[in-house]
């Protein structure tokens, strides 16, 4: 909030934003936990990770992301 602060922007839009931020990252933590432990209950050998490369496009993709798929 210091940096909004700094950049001229006023306590209370500062505020506002923080709160919205926070929000949003406190709406999304379920779903990244759950991706976290299933990835890391299902390791794949390096330079292997098919289920992991398409669980994450998967994932990017549903968040607004444009992915490539299919690369080395």
């Amino acid at each position: 909030m210091i940096f909004l602060l700094v950049a001229g922007v006023s306590r209370a839009f500062a505020q506002d934003l923080v709160e919205l931020i926070s929000g949003e990252v406190k709406k999304s933590l379920p779903g990244a936990e759950a991706l976290y432990i299933e990835l890391h209950q299902n390791p794949e050998l390096s330079l292997q990770e098919v289920r992991t490369a398409s669980r994450m496009a998967d994932a990017l993709q549903k968040i607004g992301f444009k992915v490539t798929t299919g690369v080395g």
